[in-house]
């Protein structure tokens, strides 16, 4: 992308889904068949595809949401590193989607652990871990199709 490019690779989008496919900046994830590649970018990514098919409007945080759980899902060797992007990054505004996103994962994966909403995820269970943010995407999208709120992909908290 232009600001991977601009930035002498430095920082910058490593991959994004667009309505005709995904892109992938190819110097920034090594071996295309470890983890990283896999995780972050093809389950991320692909997530995002999918969502925008089928939720067209579905907003920016909530595409982010989706697809960092699909990653907290799948990472195993990368698990720390990606949880350390998470938690260095965080807001409470969702017009903020990467950093708001992370905080909503981290959070709602904590508290469905039965742990504080502020607890580390890097010293819980891994495989726990990853069962609940399996979980927690599937709940999230079987209340969409229950709704069936394809046009704006907003749906109302769970109670």
């Amino acid at each position: 992308g232009w600001s991977h490019y601009t930035s002498c690779e430095r920082t910058g989008a490593a991959g994004w889904a667009k309505p005709e496919g995904l892109y992938a900046v190819r110097s920034a994830y090594g071996d295309m068949k470890g983890e990283d590649f896999q995780v972050s970018f093809l389950g991320h990514e692909a997530q995002h595809f999918a969502d925008m098919k089928r939720w067209p409007d579905m907003p920016a945080w909530v595409l982010e949401y989706r697809a960092k759980l699909v990653e907290l899902a799948k990472a195993d060797t990368t698990r720390e590193k990606l949880l350390e992007r998470f938690y260095r990054s965080q807001d409470d505004e969702p017009d903020h989607p990467h950093p708001y996103a992370n905080k909503r994962v981290t959070t709602e994966v904590a508290t469905k652990l039965g742990l504080a909403a502020d607890a580390d995820l890097r010293k819980a269970d891994p495989e726990a871990v990853r069962r609940i943010a399996r979980e927690v995407l599937l709940a999230d999208t079987q209340r969409r199709e229950a709704e069936g709120d394809a046009k704006s992909g907003e749906v109302k908290a769970a109670k």
